[in-house]
C-alpha cells in the first residue's frame, strides 16, 4: 500500500477494488475513531 500512497502523494488518481464485504484491513489494530463515531484501522482512515 506504500506504493499507492507514493503514486496518489505525486498526483495520480488512486483505486483500490474491494470484494462488496470491504477489505478485512479494515478491521485491524489499532482502530481511530472517525467523526461519525465509526471506527476503522489506522491505514484506512487517511
Amino acid at each position: 500500500m506504500d506504493c499507492a500512497r507514493l503514486m496518489a502523494d505525486l498526483g495520480a488518481d488512486v483505486v483500490k477494488v474491494e470484494p462488496s464485504e470491504g477489505d478485512d484491513m479494515r478491521l485491524r489494530q489499532p482502530l481511530r475513531a472517525a467523526p461519525d463515531g465509526s471506527r476503522h484501522s489506522a491505514p484506512s482512515a487517511s
